[in-house]
């Protein structure tokens, strides 16, 4: 009841932190606190589901292929807060609700706001996503934060959907840079020569498939490298 006049007195959703309904993600944000309470954690990426396509836990049972993962990033001690549908707000609460306690990260990285395009302007989810930021520093002093450039979205440069996601990204570069963060953007490594998003890579025009994590792995690598030393 506080959430939703809280979220009537502020014009911006995006930055008001509110659960989901749903059982899975009550039980995978369970899973995630009882993760977190175990340690052992340097890294952590964190979003909706392009995130949660990585797999790596900790779900039982999850259907997703996590050998990409764990070849490329499980000498950090990774852990993937990204959870399906998840918009801004609902990675806030989850946040302050248990996910990360526990653990002192190295190194955090957000990739999350596509699933706000609908219903936010790219100033509203900039700023939602500088909330995250925000927390973080105030909670993992000690983690560096890198800031994923929302991932170039429908086939066509001109679809709405991709003008939509570059507004808000032009926002969010200099947004992060002022908040202390690291911006990285590896959009154009999923478009070819025309700036067409590449359907054997992201095959809904949305979410990579195998081949697409494997560009993605790839591309925030070396900055991992950079960051940890190793």
């Amino acid at each position: 009841m506080f959430a939703t006049l809280l979220t009537l007195a502020i014009a911006n959703d995006a930055i008001v932190p509110v659960p989901r309904p749903d059982d899975w993600w009550k039980n995978r944000h369970a899973a995630e606190v009882e993760r977190a309470k175990q340690g052992n954690a340097d890294l952590a990426f964190i979003g909706d589901s392009i995130t949660h396509g990585w797999g790596g836990g900790p779900e039982k049972g999850e259907r997703f292929d996590h050998e990409i993962w764990d070849k490329t990033f499980g000498k950090y001690h990774p852990i993937n807060l990204g959870f399906s549908g998840d918009r801004t707000q609902h990675v806030l609460w989850r946040l302050q609700n248990g996910e990360l306690d526990g653990v002192k990260l190295k190194v955090a990285v957000i990739m999350i706001g596509t699933n706000n395009i609908g219903g936010n302007k790219p100033a509203e989810i900039a700023e939602g996503v500088g909330s995250i930021v925000d927390w973080l520093h105030q909670n993992q002093r000690q983690a560096k934060v890198v800031v994923l450039a929302i991932f170039p979205r429908s086939p066509n440069p001109d679809n709405w959907p991709r003008r939509r996601v570059e507004e808000t990204n032009r926002i969010l570069e200099p947004l992060t840079r002022e908040k202390g963060a690291i911006y990285l953007d590896i959009g154009d490594k999923f478009l070819d020569e025309y700036g067409v998003l590449r359907p054997n890579i992201m095959p809904d025009f949305l979410h990579p498939n195998k081949a697409g994590y494997q560009i993605w792995a790839d591309a925030v690598a070396p900055k991992l490298k950079q960051l940890f030393g190793y």
